[in-house]
């Protein structure tokens, strides 16, 4: 999907920079103020224009004066990625680690024998059960933080694909494929970016 591939390179470019040595200039500024910015209020700092806005595809660009779903979903993931990435040199967006994938990792991880934690699992249920965009943000946002405390990464593309379907009254699919994720050991197969995803309209 569009936004997906945005995203994805996006994420690329501004990791590219960031786990260099030295650290690029743009990239490590780039990421503070993704940090500092409101993950469910995307075109509201001017800065982020450049890496939030420029270059999205237009057919996934809104035109009124509410943010399309492919705007948000774009701007949320990238404010996700600069907190994962933080202070980290390790790549924290990987292609091909769905979110169900790695939290899986990270209960696995967190419980120390290989069983899955159940406060990590509580917390992906409420990511899971929330029923509005501000709800589903927090929730992520607080597994995001844990994912990074210890190092597992993300696919900040397909992130951004799973939040547009969403948005886009599509959950269930990406609820179904978030728990195979979690309890399958081999990924299913799942939609990419280019293919079996629904096409994307401006805010339909």
């Amino acid at each position: 999907m569009e936004t997906g591939r945005f995203v994805g390179s996006q994420a690329s470019r501004l990791q590219a920079g960031y786990t260099r040595s030295p650290r690029d200039d743009w990239s490590q500024r780039t990421l503070a103020q993704l940090r500092r910015a409101d993950a469910s209020l995307p075109g509201a700092d001017p800065v982020l224009w450049q890496v939030t806005l420029d270059g999205l595809p237009e057919s996934v660009r809104g035109t009124g004066d509410a943010p399309s779903y492919g705007e948000a979903a774009a701007h949320a993931a990238l404010v996700m990625y600069a907190i994962h990435q933080q202070s980290k040199s390790e790549p924290m967006h990987r292609q091909g680690v769905g979110l169900g994938q790695a939290v899986r990792d990270l209960a696995r991880v967190r419980s120390g024998d290989g069983t899955l934690e159940p406060g990590v699992l509580s917390r992906f249920h409420a990511l899971v059960r929330a029923q509005s965009r501000a709800a589903r943000l927090y929730s992520l946002r607080a597994l995001v933080g844990l994912l990074r405390a210890e190092s597992i990464p993300l696919d900040y593309g397909r992130l951004a694909t799973d939040l547009w379907l969403l948005d886009n009254k599509k959950s269930d699919g990406v609820r179904l494929r978030w728990g195979r994720q979690l309890h399958l050991h081999k990924p299913s197969a799942e939609p990419t970016d280019a293919t079996d995803a629904p096409t994307e309209g401006k805010n339909s």
